[in-house]
């Protein structure tokens, strides 16, 4: 049964004071450019609600939108937005609803890609360890198969039947034994050379029978020395023979298992790639939502600030600390542009090239390193063992060696070998001290890499 026009419930609309007493829409309205001037009359409260119902579909665009950039800046050890930063994401993405309803969903279907690509990804690399364990050790399973294939030609071999040319009647076996094991007598080449003379065909084809046959017997004597040498075994014909059958039935489960691991290679290989695939969509996915996130060029320009406040601070200080840390970071941030790609470009946005900062911060790193080092040499007390002279330098020594501010190690080690020199030859015109050798000393093992 339907309802009926006349009793159908009517949706009671909300006043405008009411939309206005809504938490936070009086202050998104202000942010958004396209309700700027906006007219608060009650004649005008329908094209209110269009803004309060897109501030509505917003709302949760915009959480997402702050929480996804929160993951990228943590990831990049950036901290998070600020809170005027969040604020404009929801006033920007709310200008966006306003104007482009359907971008909400668009942006929403993003998100939910975003959330279920990493469940995608755990569950493909959940499924390669699987496949791992169940395909790994192809070529030791290989080298199994090609060594039972090759003990078991071997014991076939040994336990060959001779040829049937050379097998012998009751009476030829009789001749074979007599031939085998009489001390004296004529030899069987012999023999066949006089039954060849004779013109005794019969006779000189039973020596040939008899001589092929020992020699057959000495060739299979020998092929089973050698296998029992080869295996350590002693010859066995019932052994030898059940273990060709055990070879055979085991050589077969070898291949079975061989074909199952190499079909499953190929389930790894394409689960493998798919997985890849997946990491690389994920990436470029969460850098396209992060670009488009309203505060993006907010956002680099304000942690290129940052940097560049850094930078020009490192350019004049005296406290060594200070140089280091705005190296580290910078080094850090181009690494992070190498992985992150245009997304996380920050140094891009200096007002100056980074390259000059790090031509002033290297001028300044050696200003302050030569008074350090300096006056770390004066402070040593006279008459100390090589040892704890060296110790109370070793910070020096070890900075040389990394690499100072950013210079590469052999321009530092030059750079630190430079001020020692000066030192030596100072501590020379003092004879007596030990100081010029320590120095000297030292600068051999910084030019020496020890």
């Amino acid at each position: 049964m339907t309802t009926s026009p006349e009793t159908a419930p009517v949706e009671k609309k909300r006043t405008l004071d009411e939309m206005l007493d809504a938490d936070g829409f009086s202050s998104w309205l202000e942010r958004v450019p396209a309700a700027k001037g906006l007219n608060m009359s009650d004649a005008n409260r329908d094209q209110v609600e269009k803004f309060y119902k897109a501030w509505e579909a917003s709302k949760a665009v915009a959480e997402k939108s702050e929480e996804i950039y929160n993951q990228k800046l943590a990831s990049e050890e950036l901290g998070n937005l600020t809170s005027e930063e969040a604020a404009e994401i929801a006033a920007l993405v709310g200008n966006e609803a306003v104007l482009h309803p359907e971008s909400m969903v668009a942006r929403q279907e993003q998100f939910e890609l975003l959330e279920k690509l990493p469940k995608d990804i755990a569950a493909g690399e959940q499924e390669l360890a699987e496949l791992a364990a169940k395909t790994g050790g192809i070529d030791d399973l290989k080298q199994k198969i090609k060594e039972a294939k090759e003990k078991n030609e071997d014991f076939k071999k040994g336990t060959a039947d001779l040829p049937k040319e050379v097998q012998l009647t009751v009476r030829e076996s009789l001749s074979r034994l007599f031939e085998r094991w009489k001390p004296l007598g004529k030899s069987l080449d012999q023999k066949i050379k006089d039954a060849k003379d004779d013109k005794n065909t019969e006779a000189e084809a039973k020596f040939s029978k008899l001589k092929k046959r020992l020699e057959e017997e000495e060739k299979i004597a020998k092929t089973r020395a050698d296998i029992e040498t080869k295996y350590q075994t002693s010859f066995s014909a019932a052994g030898w023979k059940n273990e060709v059958g055990e070879l055979d039935s085991k050589i077969k489960q070898f291949e079975e298992d061989l074909k199952n691991r190499e079909t499953g290679k190929t389930l790894l290989d394409a689960t493998t790639e798919r997985v890849k695939q997946l990491k690389e969509q994920s990436s470029n996915l969460r850098r396209q939502v992060c670009a488009k996130i309203p505060v993006h060029a907010a956002v680099h320009k304000r942690v290129s600030e940052e940097v560049q406040a850094k930078l020009i601070s490192a350019t004049s200080s005296k406290e060594l600390y200070v140089i280091e840390e705005a190296v580290q970071e910078t080094r850090r941030l181009e690494a992070l542009a190498k992985s992150g790609g245009s997304g996380s470009s920050y140094l891009d946005d200096l007002p100056v090239p980074v390259s000059e900062y790090k031509t002033d911060i290297n001028a300044q790193i050696e200003l302050v390193v030569n008074k350090m080092l300096v006056k770390a040499i004066d402070e040593i007390p006279t008459g100390v063992s090589m040892t704890l002279f060296e110790s109370e330098l070793q910070e020096f020594m070890d900075k040389a060696r990394a690499g100072l501010g950013f210079k590469t190690p052999d321009e530092s080690r030059r750079f630190v070998i430079g001020i020692l020199e000066e030192q030596r030859k100072k501590a020379a015109k003092n004879p007596g001290t030990g100081r010029a050798t320590y120095l000297s000393r030292l600068i051999w093992k910084l030019a020496h890499g020890k």
